[in-house]
């Protein structure tokens, strides 16, 4: 896709509905979801629901089925001749789940096979997934499909589908579900098709997002001024802060270049750049460009040593699995009860940093190990601003406001302009901003240093302002409003 004529920073471009819509795993494995509207019903044997009269699946109530999501499911189900039981309704799993999507995609396909085609190159081979991981994955729902529902349906569509599936959706949290019609939507997986059109790259310069919270509609806004005859492109991978390897699989699978695969340092970016070996050097190694010699290592910009690509690889190795067992963590207490509560503490990913950041470790503070666990601190942080009861002293505001400036400065280079991730750092910032002058008030500081934060907290504002009105947007921005007006009592 490609702008026709100069975009304004903020516009909508267009606004797009999901193609395929269908069930999230449940919060807890032993509650059942509708097919029809994906709410979870309840306990499997405790909860009332009905069964499809042609097919067996769960529904909520008779006939439950916005927009004819299950009757393309349920008439593949119908061709197999196959009718699930009672009890295989309360025993559906992981390849069940994956397995019905793959059906509901495939039905999608077969009525829009253009844009289904060019969806299917948008779903690269590789997605960061552990690859036996994905492996596994891929072969349970393949012998769901085939050997236990009997469709003869070949490989090569299977596994098209099952890509889309894994890669190419989007999961709307059971926090704040979002209405499709007249249902409520509770973890709801969906495809946007839209997105097909959008050029894939590290460095952007348009992003979805939802306007309203009661709707399944998103929008592509622009991020920042878009020149005519300029490619639209955002990163697809969504997934910020990734490793070379990862970034070059990402774009030679997509076939596009990116001069942030070429070289970050270049850019100002040290995403890959590691503390020099050498005795007595605190340099840095600075990766060869791995776009065009991925395999030539990196050189130290002070004492011009040499590493290795394996020797690169191997002093990430202790940093990259903390870093991923903090993730880990997170993301399996998020999954099944959906809030952060329980996840790395604060302290924790403070720690982490202490460890493997300069001076004391290897990491560069803009490497992309050190920036995930900061965009990590950062949300943690915003539990803790959130509680206004909490007593915060000015050295660890002063440390966390680093945090927020360093992920900032990343995101200048590789999504320059507005995009949800920049917006609500930069709403947790106002806040973060108006306590540090509370606290200097407090101290009895006044004058130019109190007015100096007041003006950056409310320029933030401003320039939040001027971006079409987001689900993050709606409630947040009035309450830092509100913060901002309340301490000007204090200038």
């Amino acid at each position: 896709m490609v702008a026709t004529k100069v975009v304004p920073p903020g516009t909508v471009i267009f606004r797009e509905l999901p193609a395929v819509v269908f069930p999230n795993l449940a919060s807890n494995s032993l509650w059942m979801v509708c097919r029809g509207c994906c709410r979870e019903i309840g306990v499997f044997g405790v909860a009332p629901f009905v069964q499809c009269s042609d097919c067996g699946l769960p529904l909520c109530k008779s006939e439950c089925d916005f927009d004819g999501t299950h009757r393309d499911e349920c008439e593949l189900l119908q061709r197999a001749s196959y009718k699930f039981s009672k009890r295989e309704v309360g025993s559906l799993n992981v390849a069940a789940f994956t397995g019905l999507a793959i059906l509901r995609i495939l039905r999608w396909a077969e009525k829009y096979p253009v844009t289904a085609k060019t969806l299917y190159k948008l779903a690269p081979r590789s997605h960061g997934m552990k690859q036996e991981l994905n492996d596994a994955m891929w072969s349970s729902s393949r012998d769901w499909v085939v050997e236990k529902l009997g469709l003869d349906i070949s490989e090569e569509k299977l596994k098209q589908a099952f890509r889309v599936a894994n890669l190419a959706t989007v999961n709307l949290p059971t926090s704040n579900a979002p209405k499709m019609g007249p249902f409520k939507i509770m973890g709801a997986m969906v495809v946007y098709a839209g997105r097909s059109m959008v050029s894939h790259g590290c460095i952007t310069n348009v992003y979805f997002t939802r306007l309203e919270e009661d709707v399944m509609e998103t929008v592509l806004v622009s991020s920042r001024e878009l020149k005519a005859g300029e490619v639209l492109v955002m990163d697809h991978n969504a997934r910020w802060f990734k490793s070379a390897d990862y970034r070059r699989t990402w774009a030679s699978e997509h076939g596009v270049p990116c001069p942030l695969c070429a070289d970050p340092a270049t850019l100002g970016l040290h995403l890959d750049s590691w503390t020099c070996t050498r005795k007595g050097c605190r340099g840095l190694v600075v990766p060869l460009r791995g776009a065009d010699s991925p395999d030539e290592g990196g050189r130290c910009q002070s004492c011009g040593l040499g590493m290795s690509a394996e020797e690169m690889e191997s002093a990430a190795w202790e940093a990259r699995r903390a870093l991923e067992a903090l993730e880990e963590a997170g993301s399996l207490m998020k999954a099944s009860t959906g809030e952060r509560k329980g996840a790395p503490s604060l302290r924790q990913w403070e720690r982490f940093l202490h460890r493997y950041e300069r001076p004391r470790g290897p990491l560069h503070p803009m490497h992309w190990i050190a920036l995930r666990a900061k965009k990590e601190l950062i949300f943690t942080v915003a539990g803790c601003l959130g509680n206004m009861n909490r007593d915060h002293n000015t050295e660890e505001l002063v440390r966390w406001e680093g945090a927020f400036r360093d992920v900032l400065r990343a995101l200048d280079v590789l999504a320059p302009g507005y995009n949800n991730m920049r917006t609500n750092i930069n709403m947790q910032l106002v806040k973060l901003l108006c306590i540090r002058l509370m606290h200097l008030h407090k101290d009895g500081l006044r004058g130019r240093k109190l007015q100096v934060l007041y003006d950056e907290a409310t320029s933030v504002l401003k320039d939040i302002k001027k971006l079409p009105r987001t689900v993050e947007l709606q409630e947040e921005y009035a309450a830092m409003e509100f913060i901002c007006e309340t301490v000007t009592t204090l200038l």
